[in-house]
């Protein structure tokens, strides 16, 4: 017998037992479990980058509108001051994300003699929201007209 080492107890029987297909199929549920993880992960991040770069297109818009009025009308007028909520994405499906946008205009304490109007103004505009996730993210843009 000492030549026949691939017989069992049972005799020539061989395959798994039902003890290795369970721990098999365990691995390959877990490793499923990771990958649709990952992909959800994924998917999130990408569409939280989606809603960054629309707040900064959106901020780069306003910014581009102040600094066409300062050259316009001399300087930022401060109408474009304030806070009000403004929607980053919404429709298609998807749940809308309310953002918070904080415009600031300060104008330098300098005045041209020849127009009456400020050397500069600084300006700012700020996008705050919170994701569906519960990251929050900020998009700021500064600058000088």
């Amino acid at each position: 017998m000492a030549g026949d080492s691939d017989k069992n107890k049972y005799g020539d029987q061989k395959g798994l037992t039902l003890i290795e297909i369970m721990v098999g199929l365990l691995v390959i549920g877990i490793s499923i479990l990771a990958m649709y993880i990952m992909f959800i992960n994924g998917r999130e991040m990408i569409t939280e980058q989606y809603h960054r770069r629309i707040a900064l297109e959106k901020a780069r818009a306003l910014m581009e509108d102040m600094q066409y009025s300062s050259r316009k009308l001399g300087s930022v007028p401060t109408s474009f001051r304030g806070a009000e909520e403004d929607t980053l994405v919404a429709g298609e499906g998807r749940d809308p994300i309310f953002a918070e946008r904080t415009v600031t205009v300060e104008h330098s304490p300098q005045i041209d003699i020849r127009t009456g109007y400020p050397y500069y103004s600084e300006v700012s505009v700020v996008y705050e929201w919170e994701e569906l996730s519960g990251r929050e993210y900020r998009v700021e843009l500064r600058s000088a007209f």
